[in-house]
């Protein structure tokens, strides 16, 4: 008579046992979690220093799990206890994210990188592809108190103050090494630039004003020969232009290095520029050359829109000379017509007209007759049928 094995029965009984949670224990164990909680952050009320220093290293032990209970305490807390409570989040959070960051290092997985911070923006800018995700990982190892506070704000507003102070502090810092001596690739941390980028690219991230100074401002290295060359030069691109389209920064800077590395970006910022109600300082002077080098015909109506302005860029009392924006988009429009500004009165010499060159001393006038006669001869040649609004000179 045959013998059953039953063996190998009781072996796969018992690793079923094993491998198989039993829920009435798992809720058992949630509870018995749920009670530290409990009882630490009561006893972050003692008036035992050790007692609340336990307490503290319980919580932080605990981790992920108390972190909304913690963020709940947080609303109602005052002075020490406060204190306390913002250790408590901040230690959860750095080794929730040094633990996701250490597996995304290991394995480059969509998945896993859905969990980090900035990930959705990073991805729709730059890829989800495996070198993309390396990449994200190294931008993350490279600014992990960043990244750390970041993930807090996405749910504390608290959270998301000490975010905009830390990343106006990392972004002065990162420019003092710009200043020492003479910078080059190797010297300037360029991963730390591109993560000060796509968390500044972020525009619920409120930007104080010194940071979008400084970040604009170290934009000019990325147009120097030698970091045109970096590995990931084009990723860091995307993300100075994903920057480039979020609201109140200084726009000079950035429409001159995306004038200069051709960026597409730029020429959407330079459109957005030119259709404000009015042009600060050289914003414009920038915006127009930009439009001159990378727009086409189809941006003219916004350049007549704006033959009026008279916002200087460039005035000479001993010359009597003046220029204005009006008078840089009247030439920026005859340029992208395919003629000469010189043949309509500008002091430019009479080159072919893709050899003309735009500055304030070839964009003005001497006297307000010949910047009529100007926009005559343009309303004349080009707007017969189409009358240029507001020109009435």
């Amino acid at each position: 008579m045959h013998q059953k094995p039953f063996n190998i029965v009781i072996l796969l009984v018992s690793l079923s046992a094993i491998t198989i949670q039993n829920p009435i224990v798992v809720a058992d164990e949630a509870a018995t979690v749920q009670k530290r909680i409990s009882d630490s952050l009561q006893t972050l009320k003692s008036a035992d220093f050790q007692s609340r220093l336990r307490a503290v290293a319980d919580l932080s032990r605990i981790g992920q799990p108390a972190a909304a209970p913690v963020r709940e305490a947080l609303k109602s807390a005052t002075g020490e206890e406060r204190q306390l409570l913002e250790r408590v989040l901040r230690a959860v959070s750095k080794n929730t994210f040094a633990s996701r960051l250490e597996e995304l290092q290991k394995t480059q997985s969509p998945k896993l990188a859905t969990g980090m911070p900035e990930w959705k923006r990073f991805s729709t800018v730059v890829g989800k592809g495996d070198a993309e995700i390396r990449y994200f990982a190294r931008l993350m190892a490279s600014e992990p108190e960043l990244f750390t506070v970041a993930a807090d704000a996405m749910e504390d507003a608290q959270a998301g103050r000490s975010l905009s102070i830390l990343l106006e502090k990392r972004a002065n810092q990162l420019m003092q090494t710009t200043v020492q001596g003479r910078v080059t690739p190797e010297s300037f941390d360029t991963d730390s630039y591109a993560a000060l980028l796509l968390l500044a690219g972020n525009e619920r991230i409120r930007l104080r004003r010194n940071t979008s100074t400084v970040l604009s401002a170290m934009l000019r290295l990325l147009a120097r020969p030698g970091f045109r060359k970096v590995h990931n030069h084009s990723r860091v691109l995307r993300l100075a232009g994903s920057y480039f389209q979020r609201g109140q920064i200084g726009v000079s800077t950035p429409l001159e290095v995306a004038r200069q590395l051709e960026m597409p970006e730029g020429l959407a910022l330079a459109r957005a520029v030119l259709g404000r109600s009015n042009l600060r300082g050289l914003d414009g002077f920038h915006a127009m050359l930009l439009i001159r080098d990378m727009g086409d015909k189809s941006d003219l109506p916004l350049l007549e829109s704006i033959f009026d302005n008279r916002d200087p860029l460039f005035l000479n009392r001993d010359l009597n000379f003046a220029s204005y924006n009006g008078d840089l988009a009247l030439a920026v429009a005859i340029l992208l017509r395919d003629r000469n500004p010189a043949d309509f009165g500008f002091p430019g010499t009479k080159r072919p007209a893709s050899e003309y060159r735009l500055v304030t001393e070839t964009t003005g006038f001497t006297d307000e007759e010949s910047r009529a006669a100007a926009r005559k001869r343009y309303r004349e040649q080009f707007l017969k049928n189409s009358p240029l609004k507001n020109a009435n000179n």
